[in-house]
């Protein structure tokens, strides 16, 4: 079996990549929201 890069998602599989982009945004906004707050305690300490 070859990978083709711009093979077209079948259907089945839309939710499945729709989570994990949503999984991989929100691991992103804690990340900067976790930097935002590491920032916020160093400029009070």
């Amino acid at each position: 079996m070859q990978l083709v890069p711009n093979t077209p998602i079948p259907p089945q599989s839309d939710k499945k990549t729709f989570s994990s982009l949503g999984y991989s945004l929100l691991k992103v906004r804690s990340m900067k929201l976790l930097s935002l707050f590491l920032h916020i305690f160093s400029l009070c300490s």
